[in-house]
Formats: C-alpha cells, sequence, structure tokens
C-alpha cells in the first residue's frame, strides 16, 4: 500500500504515489535529492471542500525550512503564505472549507530538489480517510491517464 505522495512543482502540478520518502527518488527519469536532510519538515493541512474532498494541501514549515522552500518557483497552482507557508491546489478550483481543513498532520513530509530549480514535496498520506485516498487515486489516475 501506498502511504506517501510526491507533489512536483512542475509547471503542472504532477502526483505520484510512492512507498517511502527516501532521501534520493527517481522519478520519470529525474533524480530528486531530499534538499534539507530532514524527515520532517513542517506540518501540513489537507484543504477540504466537504469531508472526504480534498483540493489540495498546506505546508507550515518549521523555522529551518523557511528559506528553502522561498527558493521554489511560483507556479499557477501555488500560493505563496506570508508565514513563508504553501498551499498547492489540485484542481483549478482552490475553493476549500477552512474549518475541516486545519488537520496539523505532522507525518513525513521532505522537500526534494532536483538541478537548479526543481523540486518536489513528499507528503505522509497514512491518516487519510478510505475516500480521500480514492479521491487522491483518482487524481493520480487521471493526470497518469
Amino acid at each position: 500500500m501506498n502511504e506517501h505522495i510526491i507533489l512536483i512543482l512542475d509547471n503542472k502540478l504532477k502526483i505520484k504515489y510512492v512507498d517511502q520518502l527516501l532521501p534520493k527518488l527517481r522519478i520519470d527519469h529525474v533524480d530528486f535529492v531530499n534538499e534539507l536532510e530532514s524527515d520532517f519538515i513542517g506540518f501540513y493541512d489537507w484543504l477540504r471542500e466537504s469531508a472526504d474532498v480534498i483540493k489540495g494541501v498546506r505546508l507550515v514549515p518549521f523555522d529551518f525550512a523557511e528559506e528553502a522552500l522561498t527558493q521554489i518557483p511560483n507556479r499557477p497552482y501555488m500560493q505563496k503564505l506570508h508565514d513563508y507557508g504553501l498551499e498547492l491546489y489540485f484542481t483549478d478550483e482552490a475553493n476549500y472549507i477552512e474549518q475541516i481543513s486545519c488537520d496539523q498532520d505532522i507525518g513525513r513530509t521532505k522537500l526534494y530538489k532536483a538541478g537548479a530549480s526543481d523540486y518536489a514535496i513528499g507528503f505522509d498520506i497514512k491518516n487519510l480517510s478510505f475516500d480521500e485516498l480514492r479521491l487522491l487515486d483518482d487524481l493520480i489516475t487521471k493526470e497518469n491517464g
């Protein structure tokens, strides 16, 4: 069972399953390396439109990760927050309900870098419900389809 996703922060957001957040990952013929050498770069919230519909994820970094996150190029599906955090939207619609989007999940999170400006972020997904995982699966299947 896949316990992590990798969000590849390309011009178009790509979502991939991985079994483990290893120090080095090869994804779509690109070698990504753990930029901060840490398994936990911050806490995160799954951005929900309803109880089981995830629209994205908000990453709030620990102090040591703030500077590295500022180096990520802006993307159309990304909102950089005043506290150095990021919101990453899985669909064109960035609508979510704040009251049901404050998990403060603290599973494994890693920032990966490849080359000068290619980034990816890994997230632990083990705390998501079956329906939330099914939605993620649908997004990943659609992207790869």
